[in-house]
């Protein structure tokens, strides 16, 4: 892999290329700035795999340098880790929401290292079977549908991230952050009847209305959110949200009329959302952070079963 190291301390810079090097990484450049780094995203050839940004830096810190490389083509899905203390929390919140991967804490452990960056590894070596795949498929003149549980990341849409960075967020947070978090999942009821029938890139487009939807009659509430793969979102948000789910479904299936339309000159079905109700953890709970996800998930998956029917349904004529 070809990894760009940047920090503004020349001593910590070096920390973390012999550190790299002792894990078997050793295509490693280092920069002591944004600005150094962006230049050197710039005339990277091949493109770099990896990046790993220290938070605190001058001028531009590790937070803008995560937006800016994001706003690189090349790079919008490159796996970014963070350098980081753990005093540092509301700065790792900021790094995931641009749109970091994951984070390494200060001072750098071995084995924390080693299986940061194992992940890391493993993301890039899916990305590139996926991308020499459509490649394969582009040459036939077709369009390669990834699997239907395969999280997606749709690009252009407010406060969506990876799930991958959303998982690992949520596995950040410490006890007193758990319990100021609570996740609200999304489910789209006929999603395998719709990726069944699309053609090409259908499928991804509608997710990708749902997406933006989903955007809508949450941003007011400081949402980030991820695609967990087929028909569900999840979205975390700040526990002290009031979040009335019946009333999100409603307002979510009320926007997705806008689209009716285009499915049907496409021949599809409209989507079907379902919200859960929201996910909490407390002192008399067993829900650990790596649960708050599956836990919505499961939750709205199930909430067709008990929710009333919409209001803005019933008001049809």
């Amino acid at each position: 892999m070809r990894i760009l190291a940047v920090d503004d301390e020349p001593l910590l810079l070096e920390v973390v290329q012999t550190s790299l090097r002792q894990l078997g990484y050793v295509d490693v450049t280092l920069a002591h700035s944004g600005a150094e780094a962006l230049a050197a995203m710039d005339s990277a050839d091949p493109p770099f795999d990896c990046f790993v940004f220290d938070i605190q830096m001058p001028e531009m810190d590790g937070i803008a340098l995560v937006a800016a490389t994001r706003e690189k083509a090349a790079y919008r899905r490159t796996p970014i880790l963070m350098l980081t203390r753990v005093s540092e929390r509301e700065s790792i919140d900021a790094a995931f929401a641009a749109g970091a991967t994951d984070y390494i804490n200060k001072p750098l452990d071995r084995i924390d290292m080693k299986a940061r960056m194992g992940m890391v590894e493993r993301l890039v070596a899916e990305r590139q079977r996926v991308k020499a795949a459509n490649a394969v498929a582009q040459g036939a003149e077709q369009h390669q549908a990834p699997a239907f549980e395969t999280p997606l990341f749709l690009e252009g849409i407010g406060g969506l991230v990876e799930y991958l960075a959303l998982e690992n967020y949520v596995l950040t947070l410490g006890r007193k952050q758990i319990f100021s978090t609570a996740a609200l999942g999304f489910h789209i009821e006929n999603a395998a009847a719709i990726y069944r029938r699309a053609q090409g890139p259908q499928f991804e487009y509608m997710l990708g209305d749902v997406a933006t939807v989903i955007f809508e009659v949450m941003k007011a509430h400081n949402l980030m959110f991820a695609h967990a793969g087929g028909g569900d979102f999840i979205c975390l948000l700040p526990r002290v949200s009031e979040v009335d789910h019946e009333e999100i479904e409603d307002e979510a299936r009320l926007a997705l009329a806008d689209f009716t339309g285009l499915y049907e000159a496409d021949g599809l079905p409209m989507p079907r959302l379902r919200v859960g109700t929201p996910v909490r953890s407390n002192i008399f709970s067993l829900t650990r952070a790596d649960q708050l996800l599956t836990r919505a998930i499961a939750l709205a998956q199930k909430a067709g079963d008990t929710l009333p029917e919409p209001a803005w349904k019933r008001a049809l004529p």
